[in-house]
């Protein structure tokens, strides 16, 4: 399975989840106010754990370090981070990470083990790997749909 996505996990104990959602809804009360919309890439942040590394799906490193660079923000504790939400309520920026995505090749998003059987030189073994694999891969895809 392929395809182009970026992703970043935040981690955020109780506290700071809770200070999230407060602020979220604040923006949902707030919407046409610009100036705390793009307050929001700074605040989030702010009461995060850990801010997890930017991934790009499959892109060269030179569109990969181009869309690093266009979503690094500074943070309200001056630290400058890749930061995900930079994307919200900016259409220009997400308009050119989607130009640059466009042409790459598709990320990597599942792969077939069928190279693995060849370890096995029992074929009862090979055959209940094969079974097993199987229903793994049954179960996962049934937590994605």
């Amino acid at each position: 399975m392929t395809g182009n996505s970026l992703y970043q996990v935040f981690v955020y104990d109780p506290e700071g989840f809770d200070a999230v959602k407060k602020k979220l809804n604040e923006f949902n009360s707030h919407k046409s106010s610009s100036s705390f919309v793009s307050q929001l890439p700074k605040l989030l942040p702010m009461w995060v754990k850990h801010i997890g590394k930017l991934f790009v799906l499959n892109s060269s490193p030179g569109v990969s370090q181009t869309i690093h660079d266009s979503l690094t923000t500074e943070t309200l504790r001056g630290v400058a981070v890749p930061n995900i939400f930079k994307l919200h309520d900016n259409p220009s920026l997400v308009r050119k990470i989607e130009l640059l995505l466009r042409d790459e090749p598709s990320g990597l998003l599942g792969i077939e083990l069928k190279p693995l059987d060849v370890l096995f030189k029992n074929h009862e073994m090979k055959e209940e790997f094969d079974q097993s694999l199987k229903h793994l891969m049954q179960l996962w895809e049934l937590n994605f749909k």
